[in-house]
């Protein structure tokens, strides 16, 4: 026979352990949170990226004057727009026109010889936070320099005719000189046109876009690494 308490067992049986959800949610929550915060301490604490560039619209024009064959720049107002992808600040402390006279035309900056011509612009330093844009303009030279007027912008002479080579060539620079946080300053240097010369009269609206590469965008620092590393 069935005893009393098994019977009494088989008609209430023993209620199985509910299972604690609790713990298989908030595991993978907290491995997951803690994932966050290491790829997050990762990206802003640990990793080290400067990635400044630049944009540069309505570059300078060198030409030669008439009647004097003087070599001279037409300083149209210039507007750069600088873009910080990196995780660091970064500073522009000084800005040139750079302008070389080679014999042969060089698609580049000859940056291994010395300029003709450097010319500092009226510049005050700007810094750059990461994801920001910052844009400045540049309308004059630092240097005391006389602004002839002209129909097509404000003439700067740059050098008489007997101080360069009357069918070299002449190349045009913009010369950034840089400051990141590991206290490294550094120049680049990007070419804005590589041409003959040209008489400032032949010079007209149509045709300037010939002579000068705006809009594009240059690379000043791409530069990654971990504080570990420099």
């Amino acid at each position: 026979m069935i005893s009393v308490e098994k019977f009494r067992e088989r008609l209430n049986p023993p209620k199985r352990p509910k299972t604690d959800w609790s713990k298989w949610i908030g595991s993978p929550t907290a491995w997951l949170a803690l994932m966050l915060s290491g790829f997050s301490a990762y990206f802003t604490v640990i990793r080290k990226a400067d990635e400044l560039g630049v944009i540069v619209r309505d570059t300078p024009i060198v030409v030669r004057t008439l009647p004097t064959d003087d070599l001279a720049v037409i300083n149209f107002q210039q507007d750069l727009s600088f873009t910080n992808a990196g995780n660091r600040p970064a500073a522009i402390t000084n800005i040139a026109l750079l302008i070389w006279t080679p014999e042969r035309k060089e698609e580049r900056c000859p940056s291994d010889s010395e300029p003709k011509r450097s010319y500092d612009y009226d510049f005050q330093s700007v810094v750059v936070r990461p994801g920001d844009i910052v844009t400045t303009t540049l309308s004059k030279f630092s240097n005391d320099q006389v602004y002839e007027p002209t129909y097509i912008g404000s003439l700067v002479r740059l050098m008489p005719r007997s101080e360069y080579e009357r069918n070299a060539y002449v190349v045009v620079c913009l010369s950034f000189r840089l400051l990141t946080p590991s206290n490294a300053i550094e120049r680049k240097q990007i070419l804005l046109s590589a041409n003959e010369y040209v008489h400032a009269a032949a010079l007209h609206a149509s045709n300037q876009k010939r002579f000068v590469r705006s809009d594009a965008p240059h690379t000043l620092i791409q530069r990654r690494g971990t504080i570990f590393a420099d």
